[in-house]
């Protein structure tokens, strides 16, 4: 497996351009999550096909995790499409599209996914996957090695999220992280810390420490031993400039939130 550098100016995602100068011989595919872990990042529609049009040329695979694809930070529901409503816009320039929407590119794209974010289910380990027909029978081999079936309880389960009662639920869950987003982005603005990227969906927000001279790993150790609030350090998810760069998850209640953005301020402002 190879990495591949993001910058910040491309909201740490992938380009067309640099899955071209990172493709070997022996390169298979290209994996990209959007919106991502830990920058809740989209990659843009237009590049995703760009990539998936190189892949398809060069006879890969394009594979997209789309697990926070609903967990959109956009309170304009024509703004995004919808899989679990089974809702789609025809926009080229929105962010948040699964990239099963171009025909062109199905019979080379893998998509994952999962019901632990949207829908709530986080530990029942269920989730599905849309592949391209031919690959059909390869991945029934593969799951045959793995598992005989999800069970009986979680399938219902499942099914249960798809009534319009329990997707009113989510979307009243997703607007709430909203307003999280909201209180964490104003919050880390105010404190002197920022986000070089713009989070787009997810619950995350990936904040540069690299001004107040602490590495990620010591600014979490100072701030958890000192203040008592757990971030996690950038070097948990990758290696290019994850000294610099550390995750806050806003899952949490607004109190607990107001709490920790002020002990964190606190902190940030005993450092300078």
């Amino acid at each position: 497996m190879t990495l591949v550098p993001t910058r910040s100016e491309d909201s740490f995602q992938l380009t067309a351009e640099s899955v071209a100068d990172n493709w070997k011989h022996n390169t298979k595919g290209v994996l990209i999550a959007t919106p991502a872990n830990p920058t809740g990042t989209a990659i843009d529609t237009d590049e995703l096909v760009k990539i998936g049009q190189y892949c398809k040329a060069k006879g890969g695979f394009l594979i997209v995790d789309e697990i926070y694809l609903d967990l959109s930070l956009s309170n304009d529901l024509d703004a995004r499409t919808h899989t679990g409503a089974s809702q789609s816009t025809n926009n080229k320039d929105v962010k948040l599209q699964t990239v099963l929407a171009n025909s062109e590119l199905q019979d080379t794209v893998v998509v994952i996914n999962s019901f632990s974010k949207y829908f709530g289910m986080t530990g029942w380990r269920l989730g599905w996957c849309v592949v391209p027909e031919t690959m059909t029978p390869i991945v029934e081999k593969l799951a045959q090695n793995l598992f005989i079936c999800p069970s009986t309880l979680s399938q219902k389960a499942a099914l249960a999220c798809f009534t319009p009662e329990a997707l009113a639920q989510c979307e009243q869950n997703r607007n709430t992280l909203i307003e999280r987003a909201s209180l964490v982005f104003n919050a880390v603005q105010n404190m002197g810390l920022s986000l070089d990227a713009q989070p787009d969906g997810a619950f995350y927000a990936y904040i540069n420490i690299k001004h107040t001279g602490l590495s990620a790993i010591e600014f979490c150790d100072a701030l958890l031993s000192q203040y008592h609030v757990a971030l996690t350090p950038g070097n948990d998810f990758g290696e290019h400039n994850a000294d610099h760069y550390v995750r806050l998850s806003f899952a949490t209640s607004i109190e607990r939130l107001n709490e920790g953005l002020t002990r964190l301020a606190r902190f940030v402002e005993a450092l300078a």
